[in-house]
């Protein structure tokens, strides 16, 4: 059984932020990137295992960082951070970031994926590199021909590159609702997307797969 509590003092630096606030100053300083700025998005847990800790950390340029942060044999913490890019889970993302103009990384979770804007010659674009994400991208390809049916908007899927494990997407005008959900107006926000996703049911299109409770359960656990 993992004594979780050998972790109470790693959590409590964690969470004050100041050790890996400084951590990333300093290796953001030897990379000629900006000190101050980096705000975290994502963090995860993980006792029993090194790194006990992964956290992402982004930046307003859109650069994104991973924090790592394992214990040693001599039983202290030690803290490393490598830029997106470089992230062993994803080992397509920095083929893609080549390719495009002026790349920002919209959302990055460690290991998993990572969302990147930027331009190519025939315009702006999106890109989602996330390992396995092959059939997201086949049901995106069966919706867009039936797009007018639906009381939403959805991205143009340009095509998958199994190389770097991304899938490529046209820009829907529009912008971030995460303040209007937030916001006072926020149940009514809510109540709209929920009634566009139930529009999903009646789609004339068969999906790839069907999940049911145990499916989701199981997918809540691995994100716990």
């Amino acid at each position: 059984m993992i004594q979780r509590s050998r972790y109470a003092d790693g959590l409590a630096a964690l969470s004050d932020g100041t050790l890996v606030s400084g951590r990333i100053a300093a290796w953001a300083a030897e990379h000629g990137l900006p000190t101050f700025g980096w705000e975290r998005e994502y963090g995860r847990f993980h006792p029993g295992q090194s790194p006990w800790a992964v956290l992402a950390y982004a930046h307003p340029h859109g650069l994104a960082i991973r924090v790592d942060v394992a214990t040693t044999p001599r039983d202290w913490e030690q803290i490393s951070v490598v830029p997106a890019a470089a992230d062993p889970g994803l080992p397509g993302l920095a083929a893609v970031l080549a390719r495009l103009s002026n790349p920002t990384i919209v959302r990055y979770r460690p290991g998993h994926r990572c969302t990147v804007q930027g331009q190519t010659p025939q315009g702006p674009i999106f890109v989602k590199v996330a390992p396995g994400g092959a059939q997201v991208h086949a049901d995106a390809e069966r919706l867009w021909p039936i797009r007018a049916a639906l009381p939403f908007a959805i991205a143009e899927p340009r095509g998958w590159d199994e190389r770097t494990d991304s899938a490529w997407y046209g820009v829907v005008p529009g912008r971030p609702i995460v303040a209007d959900v937030l916001g006072p107006d926020g149940a009514l926000v809510v109540h709209r997307l929920a009634t566009a996703l139930a529009a999903l049911a009646a789609a004339p299109v068969q999906p790839s797969r069907t999940e049911g409770p145990h499916e989701q359960l199981a997918r809540s656990r691995r994100a716990a």
